[in-house]
């Protein structure tokens, strides 16, 4: 769970439009060491590496072990260059995942966009109240205000005072 300090300092205006840059990074990275690999590859190819590197089952005695030896010396180059041939195979794969997966990214912003576009048009009339006032306040524009004490009391109620009025005067009217 992140700490609620965290989570309020993120604001959706400051991520709209922002792109999936770490996955980019990543690709030229990934390129990079693809482009070292097939250097080094290069490298031990123009080695020529069983005419110079070679060694001879005579130099290291003429046992048994010296031929095992001599073997798995040159083997040893082999596997160093297969592997360096695998790696970048699997790089090749790791980077095209990358792109997926930055690809998979770019559209599900695009429908996260056009789903909060959607939600954004279907509740614009959803405004609480702020439309209805402000047509009210458009239908009433030629009513004058009145300052009436009749409806001074907190349940707008008007206070009706009791009996006939006498002439002239206002009493029994309404308050």
């Amino acid at each position: 769970m992140f700490p609620p300090d965290f989570v309020r300092s993120i604001r959706p205006e400051d991520l709209a439009g922002t792109e999936a840059t770490g996955l980019d990074l990543v690709d030229s990275t990934i390129a990079e060491v693809i482009a070292e690999l097939t250097t080094q590859i290069g490298t031990l190819k123009e080695i020529d590496f069983e005419a110079k590197a070679h060694i001879g089952t005579a130099s290291l005695g003429a046992g048994d072990v010296a031929e095992q030896l001599t073997y798995h010396h040159a083997r040893a180059y082999g596997v160093v260059v297969d592997t360096l041939k695998e790696m970048i195979g699997d790089l090749v794969a790791f980077r095209d995942s990358v792109r997926e997966a930055r690809e998979l990214v770019r559209r599900s912003d695009e429908a996260a966009a056009a789903e909060m576009t959607q939600l954004m048009s279907t509740t614009e009339s959803l405004d609480l109240g702020a439309r209805a006032q402000a047509e009210s306040q458009y239908a009433h524009r030629d009513t004058v205000a009145v300052d009436d004490e009749r409806f001074d009391r907190a349940d707008d109620e008007p206070v009706v005072t009791p009996g006939p009025p006498a002439s002239g005067t206002d009493e029994g009217a309404v308050r």
